[in-house]
C-alpha cells in the first residue's frame, strides 16, 4: 500500500512539473524579448584574406560587430560553455538544475550569491538591463525560453558572442579580441580565450587595464575550470596561466580607412563587408606612404589607388598619407589632371585613323585663336612623331589633336556612361581640356587608364569580393588602345629608378603645381597617384614627374610583374603615317597640305639631354645612371669610357669618379659629355 501510495504521489508530482513546465512554456511563447541593441551593431570591413581593413561603431557609439560562432575559436566555445552554462545544449533557455542550486544557496544565505543565468538569460538581460530581483528573472526566464525555442541555441550564442560586454565601450566577442589583442577571434591562445570568457562577469572590474590582479585571478580560474573539465591538458594550464596579459587595448590600426568607410556610406543598411582589398599590397601601399609622410610638408598630401586588371578590382586604396590628420578621401576628390589626358586623345586620333604614332607633328609656338600654350619646360621641339610628342607630354601636339578630334567629341566619349571629366561651372569643353583646363577623380582617372591596358574596354572597378562588375564596354577601338598603353612604356623612368620597360605610365602636373599625379600600369596592375595640398594651393616645386611618379615607380616595381596574356593585335602599322597638316591647313578645310615627312624630325641634332654636360650624378642604390637621349635617328648606341652598353637608356658603375658618355645614331652622328659620378 505504501509503495502504491508514493508511486500515485511520484506520479503526480511529475505531472504536476509537466503541467508548471507547460504552462511556462507557452507564457514564453507570448514573451518576444527586445533583441534591439543586438541587431544595432556597428560595421566593419575585411580584407579579401580575412584582415580587418575599416571599422565604425554602432549608433550607440559602443563598439560592437555582429559575430557568428563559426568564426570564432572552438576554445573558446568549449571555455565559455563549461563555464557560463554547461548544459547550454540540453535546456530550452532556462537550467532547472542551476535554478535549483542557485535558489537553495541563496536561500541559505538570505541573500543573492549565487546565480542561474543561462547564456539565453544574458542576452535577455544585456538587451533589456534591470534591477535584478527575482520577479525580473523570472521574466528574463519566460524571454529566454522564447529566445532558445523560436530563434535556435546558435542564434543564442550569436547574440552573446555579439554583445557580452568587455568594459571601455567594447562589446562582442569581435571589438574584445581586435581591441585586446589587436587580431580577430577565430584564433585564440588558451590565455586569450580565457581571458573573453572571464571579463563579461564584472566588465568595469575585471579589465586587465585597471585591475591587472584581479584580472588574472579570474581568467586563471577559467583555464582551472577549462582543465578539470579536460578541455586542456595540464602542461597547457600552466603555460597559459604564467602567459601576461595585456596591459592596455588600443583602437586597431585601419589600414585601408577610407575605402572601408566609403563603403560605409554607400551602403547604410549592410554591416559586415568581405572587399576585394589585397592586405599584402595595401601594406605596401601604407609603407611607401608612410615614408612620404615622413619627408612631406604637414599640409601636403597624397592619395593612391591600385586596380587588379585580372578582375578590374581595387586591391589597394589610401586617401591621404594619415586617416587621423584627415579623414578627406582625396582619391574622391576632383582635381585637374594636367597633362594626363592627353593619352585618350591620342588615342581617339588613332582609332578614327586621324593620326598614326609616327605621324609628324609640329611642336613650335602657336596660337589656337586668343589661347597660346606653352610646354612645361618653355621650350619647343620642332618636329616631332607623334609617339615622341605623346611619351615626352608635348603641349603643342596634344592641342592640335585635340583640335583635329574635337573637344566636345573627346569629352562625350571619355564621359560615356558615366560622368568622368568636369568642367567649370559654365564652361564649354574647348582646348585647355587637355592641359588640364577640367576636373576629375583620381578614381576615375585611375579607371580610365585600365582602358589602355585592357585593350580599349572600360570595367568599372569592384569594390566587394563577390561584386559583379557594373559597367563593361568598349571606350576606345582595341588597337589604337593597345598602340597608346605601348607609346607610353616608352616615358622617361624617374630619377634614380632604372627604366622598366614593362610600365606604362604618364604623368600631370597642374597650373601652378597644385596637383602632381602619375598613372601607369605594370603587369597586372594599374596604379594612381595623386600629390598636392587639399586646400588647392600651390605645391611648388612638386610635380608628376619628380614627386608623385616616384612612388608610382617604386609601387609598380615591388608588386608581382606576372603579364596577363593578351590578344595578338596587328597594331596601326597598316596605317599611312602621313603628317598631319598644322592648324592654318585645317582652317582651310585642310586643302593645299604641305606634308612633311619622318625625315624631318631626324634634322634634329642628337643630344643627350640627360645627364647635363659637367654636371654631378648620384648613383642608384644598386649603381645605375640613367641616360636620355634626344633627337638624330634610332637606334642609339651608347659608350662609357669608349665601352659600348647594352642599353642606350641606363648604365652601371661601381665606383665614383669621371665619366665620359658618347652616344652615337643610326646615321653615324654622336653626342659628348663627361659627368661626374658618385656612387
Amino acid at each position: 500500500m505504501k509503495i502504491n501510495r508514493f508511486i500515485k504521489i511520484l506520479c503526480f508530482g511529475v505531472l504536476l512539473m509537466f503541467a508548471a513546465a507547460l504552462i511556462f512554456i507557452i507564457i514564453a511563447a507570448f514573451c518576444a524579448p527586445d533583441l534591439s541593441k543586438t541587431s544595432s551593431v556597428g560595421k566593419i570591413a575585411f580584407s579579401k584574406d580575412n584582415t580587418v581593413i575599416a571599422y565604425s561603431p554602432a549608433p550607440d557609439t559602443r563598439y560592437r560587430f555582429k559575430t557568428d560562432s563559426n568564426d570564432v575559436d572552438p576554445l573558446y566555445l568549449k571555455m565559455l560553455l563549461a563555464a557560463e552554462d554547461e548544459r547550454f545544449n540540453y535546456h530550452l533557455g532556462v537550467d532547472p538544475i542551476a535554478v535549483i542550486r542557485s535558489f537553495s544557496q541563496n536561500l541559505s544565505h538570505k541573500e543573492i550569491v549565487s546565480g542561474a543565468s543561462t547564456l539565453a538569460m544574458q542576452v535577455i538581460r544585456l538587451n533589456e538591463p534591470k534591477k535584478r530581483t527575482y520577479f525580473n528573472k523570472l521574466k528574463e526566464a519566460f524571454k529566454a525560453v522564447h529566445l532558445t525555442m523560436f530563434h535556435g541555441r546558435k542564434a543564442v550564442l550569436d547574440d552573446y558572442l555579439t554583445i557580452a560586454p568587455f568594459g571601455g565601450g567594447i562589446e562582442g566577442v569581435t571589438a574584445a579580441s581586435l581591441f585586446w589583442f589587436n587580431h580577430l577571434p577565430d584564433k585564440l591562445t588558451p590565455a586569450e580565450a580565457a581571458l573573453l570568457v572571464a571579463i563579461p562577469r564584472s566588465p568595469e572590474k575585471i579589465r586587465p587595464d585597471r585591475f591587472y590582479q584581479r584580472a588574472k585571478y579570474y581568467r586563471d580560474k577559467v583555464l582551472k575550470k577549462a582543465y578539470l573539465d579536460g578541455i586542456i591538458k595540464k602542461d597547457i594550464l600552466i603555460a597559459a596561466t604564467s602567459e601576461p596579459l595585456p596591459h592596455n587595448f588600443s583602437y586597431p590600426y585601419e589600414t585601408a580607412f577610407h575605402f572601408g568607410h566609403k563603403l560605409f556610406k554607400a551602403h547604410k543598411e549592410q554591416n559586415l563587408f568581405i572587399t576585394s582589398i589585397d592586405s599584402s599590397i595595401q601594406r605596401t601601399l601604407n609603407e611607401l606612404i608612410a615614408s612620404f609622410k615622413e619627408q612631406s610638408l604637414p599640409d601636403e598630401e597624397i592619395a593612391a589607388i591600385i586596380i587588379d586588371n585580372a578582375d578590374h578590382s581595387i586591391c589597394a586604396y589610401a586617401g591621404s598619407k594619415d586617416y587621423k590628420s584627415t579623414e578627406l578621401d582625396l582619391v574622391q576628390a576632383v582635381r585637374s589632371p594636367g597633362s594626363a589626358l592627353k593619352p585618350f586623345a591620342y588615342a581617339l586620333a588613332f582609332a578614327e585613323n586621324k593620326l598614326h604614332p609616327k605621324t609628324v607633328l609640329d611642336d613650335e609656338a602657336q596660337a589656337f585663336g586668343s589661347y597660346a600654350p606653352k610646354n612645361f619646360t618653355r621650350n619647343f621641339k620642332g618636329t616631332v612623331p607623334a609617339d615622341y610628342a605623346l611619351y615626352n607630354s608635348l603641349n603643342l601636339p596634344a592641342l592640335t589633336v585635340l583640335n583635329l578630334l574635337g573637344p566636345e567629341k573627346f569629352l562625350s566619349v571619355i564621359n560615356k556612361n558615366q560622368r568622368n571629366i568636369f568642367l567649370p561651372k559654365g564652361a564649354k569643353a574647348g582646348l585647355p581640356i587637355i592641359l588640364g583646363g577640367c576636373g576629375i577623380s583620381l578614381y576615375n582617372l585611375t579607371a580610365l587608364y585600365t582602358t589602355l591596358f585592357n585593350d580599349g574596354m572600360f570595367f568599372y572597378p569592384k569594390n566587394l569580393i563577390n561584386e559583379k562588375t557594373a559597367l563593361a564596354y568598349e571606350l576606345i577601338e582595341k588597337k589604337a588602345a593597345r598602340a597608346t598603353f605601348n607609346i607610353l612604356k616608352n616615358t622617361a623612368a624617374p630619377q634614380s629608378f632604372i627604366k622598366n620597360r614593362q610600365i606604362s605610365y604618364k604623368t600631370g602636373t597642374s597650373y601652378d603645381f597644385i596637383d602632381a599625379l602619375s598613372i601607369g600600369s605594370s603587369g597586372r596592375y594599374t596604379a594612381g597617384v595623386w600629390i598636392g595640398k587639399p586646400d588647392g594651393s600651390s605645391n611648388y616645386p612638386k610635380t608628376g614627374y619628380n614627386a608623385a611618379a616616384p612612388i608610382l615607380y617604386a609601387l609598380l616595381d615591388s608588386l608581382s610583374q606576372q603579364q596577363l596574356k593578351k590578344e595578338d593585335l596587328p597594331l596601326t602599322g597598316a596605317l599611312s603615317p602621313l603628317p598631319l597638316p598644322n592648324l592654318e591647313d585645317l582652317t582651310q578645310n585642310m586643302s593645299s597640305q604641305q606634308l612633311k615627312t619622318n625625315k624631318n624630325y631626324a634634322k634634329h641634332p642628337i643630344k643627350i639631354t640627360f645627364p647635363q654636360n659637367n654636371s654631378k650624378i648620384k648613383t642608384t642604390d644598386e649603381g645605375y645612371v640613367n641616360v636620355i637621349i634626344e633627337g638624330g635617328q634610332a637606334p642609339y648606341t651608347l659608350y662609357i669610357n669608349g665601352i659600348e652598353q647594352n642599353d642606350s637608356s641606363w648604365f652601371k658603375v661601381n665606383k665614383s669618379g669621371f665619366y665620359d658618355l658618347c652616344v652615337i645614331d643610326n646615321d653615324g652622328n654622336e653626342s659628348l659629355i663627361t659627368i661626374q659620378i658618385f656612387t
